[in-house]
């Protein structure tokens, strides 16, 4: 066997075929800014990845990076009717929750979503001291785009909008994610409420309120513009909701995207895919969008209406059988966050 030299990186990622292209696109940017002293252990969690994808992902290996595909078809398949799974998203996004019980030789990982693009060494990011935190991530900077979004992570989430993360890019704390059986609390959480907006993002800022260590936003930057972000301070694309190069023309940074797909066995598929996006696809996704700030709407709850009168009786009904299951409970906006030891800890 090889003997491996320097620090070893382990880097999580989750996809299906229909993303296995930008997976792809990311694992190039990644190997494209490695570092040659360290070696990066690439995982990729899926359900059913086809060996023809395997294949073609395999041929970016480098000589300092291993790849390895590790299948959660029966992990997921008795507690897959748990997940909210709501039009872009897929089964996938939640797998991030399970990598401290499944793979407890790391005591921190990273995970990427497959939806960006890396331009710097992604060891940079993997050496942050979390200290006490359960997870490293940057602010979410769709809030600074979306005021009514700012509203619903205060009000519906009674999380600081300043401090809700974007959890497609995460430093995870695994030692501390085994230690507080963080897994349980998340499918224990999950089975009480559901949310339908950013959904495994909400569950994981919920969690994690008041242990994470906040990156700065070059880490996890929109493909959008935004006056107040410093270009110098860019680490990572993410090329969220309809801001995606595959799907439209005015992403930001759609130049970065384009290079590394370029350098993959994916990348006139990707134009193809691209050149065939219809119209009327666009439309729908305008529309899915308009869709989902009229939730967002839906979900922000004003605190002066705990004084309605009708809201305090079903909070009423609600806390009683909280209060013989769980022991405690607060309520937030829509939410009802559950505060006991038993499901989770706040800070």
């Amino acid at each position: 066997m090889k003997k491996i030299k320097g620090q070893r990186i382990p880097v999580f990622l989750a996809s299906d075929d229909n993303y296995a292209p930008f997976l792809a696109v990311t694992l190039k940017s990644i190997f494209d800014h490695a570092s040659a002293d360290n070696f990066y252990e690439i995982i990729i969690l899926s359900t059913d990845l086809s060996k023809d994808n395997e294949e073609k992902i395999n041929a970016l290996k480098t000589e300092n990076s291993s790849i390895k595909f590790v299948s959660m078809k029966d992990q997921i398949e008795k507690i897959k009717s748990l997940f909210p799974i709501r039009d872009y998203y897929s089964i996938e996004t939640y797998y991030r929750i399970f990598i401290a019980d499944l793979f407890p030789q790391y005591d921190k990982v990273i995970y990427l979503d497959c939806d960006v693009v890396t331009v710097t060494d992604i060891a940079e990011l993997y050496n942050v001291n979390l200290g006490n935190n359960l997870v490293a991530a940057a602010h979410e900077d769709v809030a600074d785009i979306l005021e009514v979004y700012r509203r619903y992570i205060r009000y519906a989430l009674d999380c600081n909008p300043r401090k809700y993360f974007s959890a497609g890019i995460l430093l995870m704390n695994t030692k501390l994610f085994r230690k507080e059986a963080f897994s349980r609390k998340f499918l224990n959480l999950m089975s009480k409420y559901t949310f339908r907006i950013t959904q495994d993002e909400d569950y994981l800022n919920v969690l994690c309120k008041g242990r994470t260590r906040l990156l700065n936003l070059g880490w996890n930057r929109g493909a959008f513009p935004l006056k107040s972000f410093k270009e110098k301070n860019l680490k990572i694309i993410h090329y969220k909701l309809n801001w995606k190069p595959w799907k439209v023309d005015d992403a930001l940074y759609e130049d970065h995207f384009w290079n590394y797909a370029s350098k993959t066995p994916y990348g006139q598929i990707i134009a193809d895919r691209k050149a065939s996006y219809s119209d009327e696809r666009k439309r729908k996704d305008v529309e899915d969008f308009h869709r989902l700030l009229s939730w967002i709407e839906e979900d922000v709850v004003d605190p002066y209406n705990y004084r309605n009168a009708e809201v305090m009786k079903g909070f009423t009904k609600i806390r009683r059988n909280v209060l013989h299951a769980m022991g405690k409970v607060t309520y937030v906006g829509r939410f009802v966050m559950y505060v006991g030891r038993s499901l989770f800890r706040t800070a």
